[in-house]
């Protein structure tokens, strides 16, 4: 069997093991945490922690997984070599917390990882990216890069049952919630102490998107919300005798789903 890696697969275990579960999920909607685990012949509370980074990988570990996942020794070596020397530095080296950051941007930016967090609230959700695909309008590949990041950012949990869930009781999850889970996962991450920032203009702004699972029989009334609430903010931005700057409001609510779910 040739298994094809990426270049952070290639040099992280654990994202290799998070990428084969979440494509096991795609194939079989009913696979799971424990039978994933089953397979590789390990607890799956210890396969948990090890995919969240919460224990460590022992050299004996790693050679046991990459035997169950027919992993080459040249492959299983550079596992090897990559887990040793993020031990000896205290942390990730500074370009993977760099990339890190670059993926965390992207997290930010992407109203997929929020709509992703907000199916799992819903009634009829099914922990399948085939399904999830087909309700965003997404290919599965997009969607299972979509999951191994919000994995590798501690955001969504798949349990030992099979269930997944999102990570944060805020229902619904606001874009600062999910920044403030990003900063925190960078800080813990860093080797140095150090965050990767999200640079922000300082002056003063609000960005108030939030991504939320509805009731769709509400949603008139919430428009009629939304339509007071643009008429009160302009009429209060457009009072003044002086206009010194430009801004854009943008106050909206649309479907992320291409079907209903």
């Amino acid at each position: 069997m040739t298994i094809a890696f990426s270049p952070e697969n290639r040099l992280d275990l654990r994202a290799f093991l998070r990428n084969e579960l979440a494509n096991r999920c795609a194939r079989n909607p009913r696979y799971s945490l424990r039978a994933f685990a089953r397979h590789l012949g390990i607890d799956h509370s210890t396969l948990s922690q090890l995919l969240r980074g919460r224990r460590p990988l022992a050299v004996r570990t790693i050679e046991r997984l990459c035997a169950k996942m027919s992993i080459d020794r040249a492959q299983c070596q550079q596992f090897i070599v990559a887990e040793r020397t993020r031990r000896r530095e205290g942390g990730d080296d500074p370009e993977r917390v760099r990339r890190l950051g670059r993926d965390a941007l992207v997290l930010l930016s992407d109203w997929r990882h929020f709509a992703i967090l907000e199916l799992t609230r819903i009634e009829s959700f099914k922990p399948d990216s085939r399904w999830i695909a087909r309700v965003l309008g997404a290919t599965v590949d997009e969607v299972n890069v979509v999951i191994q990041r919000l994995l590798r950012f501690r955001l969504l949990e798949m349990t030992e049952t099979g269930r997944w869930t999102a990570a944060s009781t805020a229902a619904p999850m606001s874009f600062n919630d999910l920044l403030d889970a990003v900063a925190d996962h960078l800080g813990n991450r860093s080797g140095d102490g150090t965050q990767a920032a999200v640079t922000w203009d300082p002056r003063p702004h609000d960005r108030s998107e939030t991504t939320l699972a509805v009731d769709s029989r509400q949603l008139n009334a919430a428009i009629e919300i939304m339509e007071r609430c643009r008429a009160d903010v302009t009429r209060v931005l457009t009072s003044g005798t002086q206009k010194d700057d430009v801004y854009r409001l943008e106050i909206s609510l649309r479907p992320l789903t291409s079907v209903k779910p």
